[in-house]
C-alpha cells in the first residue's frame, strides 16, 4: 500500500496529478486526506471542498511525537486563515477556525465580521459554534481562549 501526502506537491505537480485524474478534493484540502475528522464529518459543516479554502496540514503530531506550539505560532502569525484542529482522543476533535492573521504573540480581539468559530467532532455528534466576541493569546508555548477575563478560557 502506497500513500501520498498530497500537501507536500508544488503546484505544477498537483497540476499534472489532476490531470491525471487524482480528485481535486484530495488536492487542494489535507483535511480530506488526513484521517484527523471523518468525511463525514468535514461534509456536514462543508468542509470537505476545495472552495473557498484550501486546506494545507502544516503540522502533525501524535502521543509519541507531539506537535509543538512552535508550529502553531508560526501557523498563526504566517497565515491569513486557520483552522488548527485538536484531536483528543480517536473518536473525538475539536477544530477552532481563525479568520485573520496574527502580527505577533499577545491578546487579539475577534469581533463583527471575523469571530472565531468552534467544531467539535465526537462519535457522531457535530457542534459549530461562533465564538462571538471571544479573544485568544498566544505565544510560542500556549493558546488561550476567552470571552471578557482570562480566567474564563479553554
Amino acid at each position: 500500500m502506497y500513500a501520498i501526502d498530497y500537501s507536500t506537491l508544488s503546484h505544477e505537480q498537483r497540476l499534472f496529478a489532476k490531470a491525471a485524474g487524482v480528485p481535486v478534493h484530495l488536492l487542494y484540502n489535507a483535511l480530506n486526506a488526513s484521517e484527523i475528522i471523518s468525511r463525514e464529518d468535514l461534509a456536514h459543516f462543508s468542509l470537505h471542498s476545495v472552495d473557498p479554502l484550501h486546506w494545507k496540514l502544516f503540522s502533525r503530531g501524535s502521543l509519541d511525537i507531539p506537535a509543538t506550539y512552535g508550529s502553531l505560532y508560526t501557523c498563526l502569525t504566517g497565515f491569513e486563515k486557520k483552522l488548527v484542529v485538536f484531536r483528543t482522543h480517536e473518536s473525538q476533535a475539536v477544530a477552532v477556525y481563525f479568520p485573520h492573521r496574527c502580527d505577533g504573540p499577545g491578546e487579539h480581539a475577534c469581533t463583527g465580521t471575523e469571530q472565531l468559530v468552534a467544531y467539535v467532532f465526537a462519535r457522531g455528534f457535530r457542534k459549530k459554534e461562533v465564538l462571538v466576541d471571544h479573544q485568544f493569546d498566544f505565544d510560542s508555548v500556549r493558546l488561550q481562549l476567552y470571552r471578557g477575563q482570562k480566567r474564563s478560557s479553554f
